[in-house]
């Protein structure tokens, strides 16, 4: 995958403003050959940046966004455990889109989130309200009933794990191309979801980030 992308990319055909992983023109239809070759997420790989979508949130009802970003998302893993085993990639893809109104959605393995209010976090935020019980929670191989308290509410430990920014288009995204971080994922027993972003590489990768909203269904997804 090139570092960089050409700005301002045009159909050879019809001379319309195309995207770097576009297979077709989206004004005449001619068939394009992607400048960036993207492995396909498991989910959501129909949504692109620009595109209208619907969603049922639970309390809100239905709502209509724009897909302002994406990101792509690699899962990253541990042949075995220890501090100078290396983390590499699963193999598997997921995809998170900043949205307008403000907004994102995430898939990871078969979750969907919609999240509505996001939050910086420092690495005093993390090592005090999360990191105790993530830790409690990696020791059990994820199979502890972990619990926890945040802003008023319990939460319920439901994944754990590190991720790598395989490719970004769009705008709005917190995370950034290359960036590499540890992920949290807790939910409440009413439906209520927390996803915490730990970006640990150096540069301009991201910010540590909560994003509070609501776990959905795949069929609440539409676009």
């Amino acid at each position: 995958m090139p570092d960089s992308v050409p700005a301002n990319l045009k159909c050879p055909s019809c001379g319309g403003s195309i995207k770097p992983t576009d297979t077709v023109c989206g004004f005449c239809g001619s068939s394009l050959q992607p400048v960036v070759d993207l492995p396909e997420p498991a989910k959501l790989a129909g949504l692109s940046v620009g595109a209208s979508l619907r969603v049922v949130h639970p309390k809100k009802g239905e709502l209509t966004f724009r897909a302002r970003g994406r990101l792509l998302f690699t899962e990253l893993w541990q042949a075995s455990h220890g501090p100078n085993v290396p983390w590499t990639p699963t193999g598997n893809y997921f995809a998170g889109f900043a949205l307008e109104p403000a907004g994102y959605l995430l898939n990871w393995q078969d979750r969907f989130y919609i999240m509505d209010e996001r939050k910086s976090l420092t690495d005093m935020d993390i090592n005090r309200d999360f990191a105790p019980y993530a830790r409690q929670f990696a020791q059990s191989n994820q199979t502890a009933k972990v619990e926890f308290p945040y802003a008023g509410g319990r939460w319920q430990m439901v994944d754990i794990g590190r991720f790598a920014i395989e490719f970004e288009d769009g705008e709005g995204s917190h995370l950034h191309k290359g960036a590499v971080g540890r992920f949290i994922h807790a939910g409440s027993g009413d439906g209520q979801a927390l996803v915490i972003d730990d970006f640990q590489s150096g540069g301009s990768g991201g910010q540590d980030t909560l994003w509070r909203g609501y776990q959905i269904k795949e069929t609440d997804i539409q676009f």
